[in-house]
């Protein structure tokens, strides 16, 4: 007995700690911030894992064996229907709840606050079950001596270890949870089947009865789920569903909410699948767009595409040249420079490359290019603008210039190590709206940006401020803290500069004049850029030394920007 009970243990530890791991994964993808919530769901199911280890002191002796059969079927069921009921309560959230992150608010908290809330309800369940299985397991244990217990907490803490391992190295990246909850809910079953069999509990109808409807259950769910397409369901109410509004040429204002669930399900099938491709770091979704009669509800052939990193918006196929356009040429035209060795932080879909190599060798140049490395955290991402055929058809494949060197690695880290120079380093990366994007805009990064740069090079950055809310140097605007941050990190110049959806800052280590308006749309940069009205958006923003208003990783006060996808 005692080693079957130290071998089930492991597997149920196991078992309990996917569960716990993959509704967490879950709500902080559906949140938008997996650092933030992944702690609060920690500590739920701490708490909630406290409460059920006491309850496991209410049973008797003789009862033992047969509560933890009964605990184990529950969780079998449990742990797969807490995703399923998470996902339904997104597509509720997402429908009666969120409209833009504008119109509804909680005090001073977005309304994801209530969906990410309510969904602790059952990770709590899930910790209450997990701690009456610690609890009644150890106490099954102390019959066998005082060392069994040690060994069954040991055993328990590497079915934990297993659990993170495998899905964090092996099963997220390549899965769905919902797939891998079900999963796990049929392995639970099968431990607990063993359970009943080694414990000679099998003459014990209602324990049979349990693991039966919970064996039921789970293969129900795999169908239904299956036939109804749920999965694509959520994806395309997320990206399909949406609020919003319309201007006549009258000025008046129509509002479009989104359409009700039962209306929205039935219509669902005829909408483009959402193609989810899932990487280690980051889930990457291609949308098509549907040109949309907003009267008739009718939607035509799908006539461009998206893609979205997390949920959040990255390009779009028929804008992004004109966002990249501006990122990479109206620099050298504004800073009079360009060529040589170029850094390129983010931007592994390859397309700020295809713009710097388009016009990086033409004859009016000071320097042609010589190099250009790029830095992405994710392998996926780089994979894909090599090898997708909408990503590939959109850069140009200009990953296979032999100057292009790809890097899979965090950033910071890299230039942390890195000893060379560059003469532009262009920071293509999220806007800081969590605590982990947040570090890329510290006074830590930007000073390692410098470190980095040749002292007439430059550093361009897209701007989280709107060129038309230049002057508001209020605490709530992000420009006073990105301006003492980059003052903190030793740079003495920036340039605010805007085409039409997007704007951008350059900052140097050394000042520079601005050339006026006509040389720079005489300049060899400006017939590259589609938008002439970019020369007359172009402003020297003050670099304020402000120490209150310094970014820093170990002080974080640039953080919590509204994020409008969720």
């Amino acid at each position: 007995m005692p080693f079957a009970l130290t071998f089930l243990c492991l597997g149920f530890a196991f078992c309990s700690m996917q569960y716990f791991m993959l509704i967490t994964r879950v709500i902080g993808e559906l949140t938008g911030d997996l650092a933030f919530w992944s702690a609060i769901s920690s500590g739920c199911f701490l708490c909630a894992m406290g409460l059920g280890i006491l309850q496991a002191e209410k049973t008797d002796d003789e009862g033992l064996v047969r509560r933890v059969g009964i605990v184990e079927a529950i969780l079998c069921l449990s742990g797969p229907l807490s995703l399923v009921l998470i996902y339904s309560l997104h597509l509720v959230y997402r429908i009666y709840l969120y409209d833009f992150g504008l119109l509804i608010e909680l005090g001073e908290r977005p309304p994801v606050y209530l969906f990410a809330l309510v969904s602790q309800l059952p990770l709590v369940w899930i910790g209450l079950l997990s701690g009456l299985e610690v609890g009644l397991m150890n106490r099954l244990g102390l019959k066998h001596g005082l060392k069994r217990v040690q060994i069954l907490l040991a055993i328990y803490h590497v079915g934990g270890l297993l659990a993170t391992l495998s899905l964090t190295l092996l099963l997220a990246p390549h899965f769905e949870p919902i797939h891998l909850a079900l999963t796990v809910g049929l392995l639970n079953t099968a431990l607990t089947a063993c359970w009943v069999l080694t414990m000679n509990l099998s003459r014990v109808v209602s324990l049979k009865r349990l693991i039966g409807i919970a064996l039921f259950g789970l293969l129900t769910s795999i169908w239904m789920l299956k036939e109804s397409g749920f999965i694509q369901l959520h994806r395309k109410n997320f990206y399909y569903n949406l609020y919003s509004w319309q201007m006549d040429g009258n000025g008046l204002i129509t509002f479009h909410f989104p359409e009700g669930l039962l209306s929205f399900w039935n219509r669902a099938s005829l909408l483009p699948d959402i193609e989810r491709v899932r990487g280690f770091y980051q889930t990457i979704d291609f949308v098509e767009e549907l040109k949309t009669d907003l009267a008739t509800s009718e939607e035509s052939e799908p006539s461009a595409w998206s893609m979205y990193m997390d949920g959040r918006f990255q390009i779009h196929s028929k804008t992004e040249r004109a966002y990249h356009e501006a990122m990479a040429h109206a620099p050298h035209a504004i800073r009079q420079t360009g060529g040589g060795k170029i850094l390129v932080v983010g931007g592994g879909d390859g397309l700020l490359v295809r713009e710097l190599l388009r016009a990086g060798d033409q004859n009016d140049r000071k320097r042609p290019i010589t190099s250009i490395d790029v830095i992405d955290i994710d392998h996926q991402i780089l994979d894909l603008a090599q090898h997708h055929p909408k990503l590939k058809q959109l850069n140009q494949q200009a990953f296979a210039d032999p100057r292009v060197h790809l890097t899979a690695a965090d950033a910071f880290q890299t230039l942390r190590l890195s000893h060379q120079s560059y003469d532009s380093i262009y920071v293509d990366i999220l806007f800081p709206f969590n605590i982990e994007s947040s570090r890329l805009y510290s006074v830590e990064f930007f000073s390692l940006i410098a470190r980095s740069l040749t002292l007439d090079g430059s550093m361009t950055l897209l701007s989280p401020v709107d060129y038309d809310e230049r002057n508001k140097q209020q605490s709530s605007s992000p420009l006073p803290f990105i301006s003492s941050t980059l003052f903190k990190a030793g740079f003495r110049q920036l340039i605010l500069f805007s085409e039409k959806r997007h704007s951008f800052f350059i900052s140097s280590l050394e000042q520079r004049e601005i050339p006026a308006t006509d040389v720079l749309k005489a300049s060899a940069s400006a017939g590259f850029i589609q938008d002439n009205t970019l020369w007359n958006r172009i402003i020297e923003i003050p670099l304020k030394d402000n120490p209150a208003l310094v970014n820093s990783i170990l002080k974080p006060r640039f953080v919590g920007l509204k994020d409008p996808f969720f």
